[in-house]
């Protein structure tokens, strides 16, 4: 009889019967050695119906981010086998965190079972912290001091800065620093001017930024604008991700107050005053927001002088001038650009500043030229 090759595939159950005829076998041969075939991943069904070809399909196994060098390890409370890193130990049964110390409140709890000592320990210790995010310039374009409608040259800005109502401000880029930007999601910048995104999407490499479209701004009246910068901090393996803050730039729109020297002795109209306005500041020339700090001045050459008079030219959005002192003594009734004995109301006319708004202003005139001596203080009181 010629050799007899026989092939059994993995199935279940099987049994195998081979029948010859009398006296065919002519040689046996002792000892008989099988030869065995090992088919790789072989698949065996389990009681439920489910396919098992590895390890993991176990039903009671639940493997996660498994690495070289763990075992498996049983969790009581899952009842279910999992992946331990046995060389770092591990623990054995969740821990709930109840201590309620700050130095914890990075942590998630419960702190699940085959999570190894070495990873709490990190976890307890090496904290995530958040970077940080730095507002540090800002490119500009100012219409002159003096006016005109048009921008001046590009200038850089390294603070907040205050401004005459109506001077128009062009930003028309900005340049800020992440302390660690291996932590920012990538294009996550943004400038905003208080809560209101004006641009997003800028990378977080650190490099200067130009805006798509200049931020333009022309207050005509008392206004102030914050800008900032924020990105997203990714928060690491554990924690969500997270809006950084910059510091804030703010700029201000005040009003002008002048308190100077003129030899006009009256004006009757917004022209007259306007023209008055921009002579008399030799003594105080400030930009002023509508809460007014008292102001003392002092006295000049001009002040003295017989045939100036001494003017005071005050927004009337700032507030009335309460009282008038000369030294320590109250002059309010020296002020009221008249020769009467009594306090009059200060006369008011609009002003028509270098950026061409039109501003209602009190005028406040000594009754007397040379009124002021050099060095002597005027206190303007609110």
């Amino acid at each position: 009889m010629s050799d007899i090759q026989i092939t059994i595939q993995p199935t279940s159950n099987v049994s195998l019967e081979v029948t010859v005829p009398s006296g065919a076998v002519t040689e046996y041969h002792v000892p008989v050695v099988p030869q065995i075939s090992v088919i790789e991943k072989a698949s065996v069904t389990y009681q439920s119906g489910t396919s098992i070809d590895e390890l993991a399909d176990v039903p009671d196994v639940s493997f996660s981010s498994l690495t070289g060098g763990q075992i498996l390890g049983y969790d009581s409370d899952t009842q279910t086998w999992i992946n331990v890193d046995q060389s770092a130990g591990a623990i054995e049964s969740a821990i709930n965190i109840t201590n309620s110390d700050d130095a914890f409140s990075h942590m998630t709890t419960p702190i699940v079972v085959g999570t190894s000592f070495e990873a709490i320990l990190r976890d307890m210790l090496e904290k995530y912290e958040r970077t940080t995010i730095y507002l540090q310039n800002f490119k500009v374009q100012l219409e002159p001091s003096s006016g005109g409608g048009s921008y001046g040259s590009e200038t850089t800005i390294t603070s907040g800065a205050s401004y005459e109502v109506g001077r128009k401000f062009k930003i028309n880029g900005f340049d800020y620093q992440i302390t660690d930007n291996s932590q920012t999601v990538d294009d996550s910048v943004a400038f905003l001017v208080g809560s209101t995104t004006i641009e997003s999407g800028f990378s977080d490499n650190n490099a200067a930024k130009t805006l798509a479209t200049p931020y333009e701004l022309a207050p005509t009246s008392y206004s102030s604008y914050s800008f900032k910068v924020t990105a997203t901090d990714d928060g690491g393996p554990s924690l969500p991700d997270q809006t950084i803050t910059s510091g804030t730039y703010t700029f201000y729109w005040k009003f002008n107050i002048r308190v100077g020297t003129s030899s006009t002795a009256s004006i009757t109209s917004d022209a007259e005053a306007t023209t008055l306005f921009g002579n008399i500041s030799d003594m105080l020339n400030i930009l002023e927001d509508t809460s007014p700090s008292d102001r003392v001045v002092a006295g000049t050459s001009n002040s003295e002088d017989e045939s100036l008079y001494t003017w005071i030219a005050w927004p009337v959005a700032c507030g009335d001038v309460t009282n008038i002192r000369l030294g320590a003594v109250d002059s309010l009734i020296d002020f009221d650009n008249s020769d009467e004995a009594t306090v009059q109301d200060p006369i008011q006319y609009n002003v028509t500043n270098a950026f061409g708004v039109s501003i209602p202003y009190y005028f406040y005139r000594s009754d007397s030229t040379g009124a002021i001596a050099v060095g002597q203080s005027i206190t303007i009181f609110f």
